[in-house]
């Protein structure tokens, strides 16, 4: 009964307003480009009311079980990770713990600006098992470089097999975009491994801390490639199902390498640090299922899927999130997990 009886903080509080304004001024503009581009929301929504309601619940459960693959690929970049010396308290934690920190830190996205979820997944991480911060995050940076270079390759193999079935234009913005995110990721993982030890050395000492336990976290869980590649493969393969679903769920047939293409698109898009890409998600897919449908169908499409990649993680992962804050107990001391930790780097 205890979290009946939580008093929401002044300063949680005081997060919501942000929040909520973000959400206006989206809705605001997502009205305005759909006021422009002259929609008749009568016959979108007579295309929505018409939805198969047993296709659109199989794609939310797909898309839900690529966050189970998800976690179990970021459990496998802790346990690379790890040293003799490194806390256990990490690998105690289940993939289903893991699987509901991603949640939670795609629910932050949601409802903040500027994307801080993976900043709250490195913090839960290290409230939950005593690693680091710094550590925790270099996990993250070293999981979000492997995303982007599945999402490389299959944008590659979409784009070419889309191309070759019927002539289309605007998606080499959608390739460089994502090639340019591949390359500086690639870039920093360079600096890190062969500068980094140096550049450490220019900084204060509690600075360099940060540093090394960051690289750890980052250049030890990049082992076992195969394995990560397969589980992000699997992720990535569960979202174009969801997408291919919501689709059929209106009746419209669409060539598969352009679903996979906007289901990529979909993912690059949505890290304009607006609360979920809100207010350029929207518009970049319309334009590309427009490839291959008409427009009216395209918003509906989009309308739908929106519904589970932005609503239904605000209230899922707000339940998730909920749950993780008020009845799951810490593992930890305080003491084991702060943000100012000034453990020895060789034990997090």
């Amino acid at each position: 009964m205890r979290m009946f009886n939580y008093k929401f903080p002044e300063s949680h509080r005081r997060k919501i307003l942000p929040s909520l304004i973000s959400f206006l001024i989206a809705a605001a503009f997502i009205y305005f480009l759909t006021h422009r581009l002259g929609v008749d929301w009568k016959q979108t929504w007579s295309n929505i009311s018409d939805i198969h309601l047993g296709y659109y619940l199989l794609g939310l459960t797909l898309y839900y079980m690529s966050f189970v693959f998800r976690g179990i690929r970021w459990k496998i970049l802790t346990q690379n990770a790890k040293e003799k010396d490194h806390s256990k308290h990490t690998s105690e934690l289940t993939t289903a713990s893991f699987s509901q920190i991603v949640l939670m830190g795609w629910f932050v996205n949601a409802v903040t600006w500027l994307r801080l979820g993976d900043a709250y997944r490195a913090y839960a991480l290290s409230q939950r098992s005593g690693a680091s911060f710094p550590w925790s995050l270099g996990t993250i940076l070293a999981e979000r470089v492997l995303d982007m270079i599945t999402v490389l390759a299959l944008l590659v193999i979409g784009i070419v097999w889309f191309s070759a079935i019927q002539k289309s234009t605007g998606m080499e913005k959608i390739l460089l975009a994502t090639l340019i995110m591949a390359i500086l990721l690639s870039m920093i993982l360079f600096v890190m491994k062969s500068y980094g030890g140096q550049l450490s050395k220019l900084l204060p000492y509690r600075l360099a801390n940060y540093y090394a336990n960051f690289e750890k976290g980052t250049m030890t869980s990049l082992k076992r490639l195969p394995m990560l590649s397969s589980l992000g493969i699997i992720g990535w393969m569960l979202e174009v199902s969801r997408l291919y679903f919501v689709i059929k769920s209106i009746n419209v047939e669409v060539a598969l390498p352009l679903i996979l293409i906007v289901t990529l698109g979909h993912a690059i898009l949505s890290t304009f640090p607006t609360p979920g890409g809100i207010g350029v998600v929207e518009p970049g897919i319309t334009g590309l299922l427009a490839l291959g449908m008409n427009q009216h169908l395209a918003i509906a499409v989009t309308i739908i899927d929106r519904t589970i990649t932005l609503l239904s993680i605000v209230v899922l992962g707000g339940i998730a999130f909920l749950l993780w804050q008020f009845i799951q107990p810490k593992k930890c001391n305080s003491n084991d997990n702060t943000l100012n930790s000034t453990k020895p780097i060789n034990s997090l």
